[in-house]
């Protein structure tokens, strides 16, 4: 059975220009009715996310458009941005019980759809441009990139990015889309970032390393667990290259000791430069209560 298409806002710009002019005309005289009479109108001028959606799908499946696709899919991800700025404003009236609740909770709930809406527009990206040349590589770079912005529903997509047999031997690429992970902060991709850190490609390992320099507000329990398993990566990578074995072990370290390290930084608030340091640390806070507190 085909679902109903959810009802779409508009932008969050025109509501506030719409919200200023009725304001204002509840306190106007009559000269200044027609300056608010003007922003009315101006309002209503102004695109309706459903048609900012609608011209998107157009360019995005016109083959011959790249940089018209890269440009909506930057409004589609400032879209987004706005809509969860104004659920911060709507969940502070909630909390301070102002205004009519059932009205305050039915926007949370139009947002919400919104938002998940604009994701999986995003996606379509990835689903209408399936060639791999120039035009449609930069327009994928630049959906991954709005998705790393969008923090509740983008985890999702940059997964199937990452996993996209078109990306199979794109290191870049696929490293690209780990680090986005980490931008959306949505800290319940820890464990399958932590995965990544014995994955076989260098890119990609420091890729996951990155990801966690997002993650200084964390809870605490994330932030012991991505840091314990940081330091024994750390300490395995620098042990194996200082073990005089092959030289893919050294190239290893050399690309992931940086990335790693800094994001221990981020983790723990201290400052070390070497594995050793960092295990040390380690030994001694591993149970810290403070430190490891929310």
């Amino acid at each position: 059975m085909k679902m109903p298409r959810p009802r779409i806002l508009p932008t969050i710009s025109a509501w506030l220009v719409f919200a200023l002019a009725t304001a204002s005309l509840a306190a106007a005289g009559p000269q200044e009715e027609t300056a608010a009479d003007g922003a009315q109108q101006e309002a209503s001028a102004e695109p309706t996310t459903e048609e900012i959606i609608g011209e998107y799908l157009e360019l995005v499946k016109d083959k011959k458009k790249s940089t018209e696709v890269q440009v909506a899919l930057e409004k589609l991800g400032r879209i987004y941005a706005q809509s969860m700025e104004q659920r911060e404003q709507i969940q502070l009236q909630l909390d301070r019980k102002q205004g009519d609740t059932g009205e305050l909770k039915r926007q949370l709930r139009d947002g919400d759809r919104l938002r998940t809406e604009l994701a999986a527009e995003v996606w379509k990206a990835f689903r209408f441009r399936t060639r791999d040349n120039a035009g449609n590589k930069k327009i994928w770079a630049k959906a991954v990139w709005v998705l790393g912005g969008m923090p509740e529903h983008g985890s999702k997509y940059l997964w199937q990015g990452f996993e996209d047999k078109r990306f199979s031997k794109d290191s870049k690429a696929q490293a690209d889309c780990i680090r986005q992970i980490g931008r959306t902060k949505d800290y319940e991709q820890f464990e399958q970032l932590l995965n990544l850190l014995k994955h076989h490609d260098n890119q990609v390992i420091a890729a996951a390393a990155q990801a966690f320099q997002n993650y200084s507000a964390a809870p605490g329990k994330i932030r012991q667990e991505c840091t314990k398993r940081l330091v024994k990566q750390l300490e395995s990578f620098d042990n194996e290259a200082r073990g005089g074995g092959s030289s893919s072990a050294g190239r290893r370290l050399g690309a992931t000791k940086g990335p790693m390290i800094r994001a221990l930084k981020v983790l723990t608030g201290e400052s070390y430069d070497d594995s050793l340091a960092w295990t040390r640390f380690w030994n001694k806070n591993k149970s810290n209560r403070k430190l490891w507190k929310d």
